[in-house]
């Protein structure tokens, strides 16, 4: 007999057969052989012996042999399901239940399994458990889940999070979105996002992606699969969808070169250029990507012009989301332009305002919060040292170190101790290790993010690295007048410190 109720041979212990769905017993005194209710239980699971009820998941070829009482002392909803004044019969159809996880869920009530296997199925374990009202079970996941928040994992948990208004872990999620804004947009997930998720994600006050391209991009890729997915009941040509592109015959770039040169002569969009580096006047010569017979990306030739007003108006209530007016000349003409989500009038005067032409009118969706930069929310701290020579040995950079109020630590930065090869990062507090980390170079970032709490007493120990040896203490300066930490140091160079 193994551990989980199971036969050593696999064959089951009362040489039952089935009938009509029905277990039978031939006999055999099978508790006999199982010591404790825990082993029964499993038993009973794996056998489906003296099972009440045959569970079916409609769409599915899954069928499972369960005991009504075995659900009903688990959880209320089955309860009320199966004991209720709206109780069926021997059949229970659950249509909108995934089966591996639902036989997840089994195994967690019969054999109390706690270890789950991946993100996707804790994700639907989490929404089962809501919905048949197991508490427990709901704690489990979110445990779980808040380890598991990283960028490729963000959208699905992110949803989730939202949809059971778990508190925890959209604290974990507005970490992740603060940190990697970035690697969030761009990640694979985005597509499948619901709306109402994603408007939460675009209206987020700690998304800070280092472009506005970022975020441009995650809103043409979520469109199209939204698009992708009312096409497929009004035979709409997906692969039209698989790339942007503008109307049938005309190049984007040389379909604003046209309304430049006609509106905007001075205009130029080159290479190189950065924000900020805007030219006017008869100065400008009309050369680049504008009279270029070679533009920079060449979308897709012949795209519907419903498909494109169909993206257009899915998408359409979250471009006031995008700050068009922080990207230069180049970034829109390259990644804007051949989305053809917007028209030509609205590409010229958008260009125009990115270039500071005065009295030009924008389009209704561009709001006045388009040409200011999101401002990251990541603070910064430096630790001011003294002199002190160098040697190869563990380098305790930071020591007896307090924070004046909490905070998430993201990234250690520290020029005075170097390694030329990878090493181990720790966070101590006391005797007790907080967290280890990868120091490669120079310094170290923690994903996810360290808590430090105040009035703790923290130590940071790089090992095997090459620094200076002699403790001092240390100031802090930081961009928040509330950041006043204390603390010795043991580098020759500042220390720097990334934190939320």
């Amino acid at each position: 007999m193994t551990e989980d109720g199971r036969p050593l041979d696999g064959r089951p212990l009362d040489g039952r057969r089935s009938t009509g769905g029905r277990r039978v017993s031939s006999g055999s005194q099978w508790q006999c052989h199982l010591a404790t209710p825990g082993e029964r239980l499993a038993y009973l699971r794996h056998s489906g012996h003296l099972s009440d009820l045959t569970i079916t998941f409609p769409g599915h070829h899954d069928i499972i042999q369960v005991h009504r009482w075995v659900l009903a002392i688990s959880s209320p909803v089955f309860e009320a399901m199966l004991y209720g004044p709206l109780a069926e019969g021997d059949l229970l159809h659950l249509p909108e239940d995934p089966p591996e996880a639902f036989n997840w869920l089994l195994d967690h009530i019969y054999l109390n399994h706690s270890q789950l296997p991946g993100v996707q199925l804790a994700l639907q374990v989490y929404q089962l458990a809501a919905k048949y009202q197991m508490d427990p079970l709901c704690k489990l996941c979110s445990q779980y889940l808040v380890q598991e928040v990283t960028a490729s994992t963000f959208p699905g948990v992110y949803e989730t999070a939202l949809m059971l208004e778990d508190d925890q872990l959209l604290a974990k999620c507005a970490q992740m979105v603060c940190v990697s804004s970035d690697a969030v947009l761009c990640c694979d997930s985005i597509p499948g996002m619901g709306r109402a998720a994603f408007s939460q994600l675009l209206h987020h006050p700690n998304l800070s992606p280092a472009s506005e391209i970022s975020l441009f991009h995650a809103l043409t890729a979520w469109g199209r699969a939204q698009v992708l997915k009312q096409g497929k009941a009004g035979g709409l040509r997906s692969q039209h969808l698989l790339a942007a592109s503008p109307t049938p015959g005309e190049h984007p770039a040389t379909c604003l070169s046209h309304k430049v040169k006609q509106f905007l002569p001075q205009v130029k969009v080159g290479e190189g250029e950065s924000p900020g580096n805007h030219c006017h006047g008869s100065e400008v010569q009309n050369t680049g990507y504008l009279e270029s017979s070679n533009p920079p990306r060449t979308p897709q030739r012949g795209i519907d012009d419903s498909i494109v007003r169909v993206l257009r108006r899915v998408v359409d209530e979250f471009l006031p989301c995008v700050r068009f007016l922080t990207m230069t000349t180049d970034e829109y003409v390259q990644h804007v332009l051949p989305s053809a989500i917007l028209t030509s009038e609205e590409s010229v005067a958008i260009l125009m305002n990115i270039r500071d032409i005065p009295n030009v009118p924008l389009p209704s969706f561009v709001t006045s919060l388009s040409k200011y930069k999101r401002k990251n929310k990541l603070n910064s701290a430096s630790l001011l040292i003294c002199q002190h020579h160098h040697t190869r040995n563990d380098q305790e950079i930071l020591r007896d170190f307090k924070v004046p109020k909490t905070i998430h630590l993201t990234q250690v930065t520290a020029p005075g101790v170097t390694s030329l090869t990878e090493t181990s990062v720790k966070i101590f507090s006391g005797s007790k290790t907080v967290t280890v980390g990868r120091w490669q170079g120079i310094g170290c970032k923690f994903d996810p993010a360290v808590e430090l709490e105040v009035g703790v007493s923290y130590s940071v120990v790089v090992e095997g690295a090459y620094g200076p040896c002699v403790g001092c203490e240390c100031r802090v300066l930081s961009d928040a007048d509330d950041m006043h930490c204390s603390g010795k140091t043991l580098t020759l160079t500042p220390v720097f410190l990334e934190y939320w």
